[in-house]
């Protein structure tokens, strides 16, 4: 018999953690790694990484593992697995809670970030509601040259926006919070000069 063979019978045989493909010839069923093949679903086939990376195709997948807020798939036919992950319904939370407005700054940030910031929230960040505003509860020093801002939507807990204001510089840079995989990560949105 060749190796790996059963002796009585000689018929190659396999213990089913080494097996990753099963046929079931009498129901005609494919299983691969104790899943069922089945159409990848529309929230995953639509989102638009997937659509970069495979273009508007159907797909067949097998899930391999899920957790509660995340799903594995092994793509049939494709050397690909694909993670996703439901939406993330919170933001992460603020730690500024001294609201931002421009007549009310100490003196030492009066002298500066209203010129720069105000021609900027008054174009983007007032419309369809204004965003909230906050500043961290010290004030700024008089030589301070970069000055954080948080906002957050009136009806939203947690950070939505976080801002940079670079005195020296005239800059502004924007940045909108993203989840990815439970963990938050800034995503540039606009910056005054590139």
């Amino acid at each position: 018999p060749a190796a790996g063979a059963d002796e009585s019978t000689g018929i190659l045989t396999v213990t089913d953690e080494d097996l990753t493909v099963e046929l079931d010839a009498q129901v005609m069923q494919l299983t691969l790694r104790a899943s069922h093949p089945q159409a990848l679903p529309a929230e995953v086939a639509k989102s638009k990484d997937m659509l970069d990376i495979f273009g508007n195709v159907s797909m067949q997948a097998c899930v391999l593992s899920q957790t509660e807020h995340r799903r594995v798939y092994q793509l049939v036919g494709r050397a690909h697995d694909v993670a996703h992950w439901n939406a993330d319904p919170k933001l992460p939370d603020s730690d500024l809670w001294r609201p931002y407005y421009p007549n009310e700054l100490f003196p030492s940030e009066k002298a500066w970030i209203p010129a720069l910031f105000e021609p900027f929230r008054k174009a983007y960040l007032t419309y369809p509601q204004p965003l909230e505003l906050f500043l961290p509860d010290a004030p700024l020093p008089e030589d301070a040259s970069v000055a954080y801002l948080t906002g957050k939507q009136p009806d939203q807990q947690g950070v939505w926006r976080e801002f940079f204001l670079y005195r020296d510089r005239r800059l502004i840079h924007a940045y909108r919070i993203e989840s990815h995989g439970r963990r938050y990560y800034r995503s540039l949105e606009y910056t005054s000069d590139a």
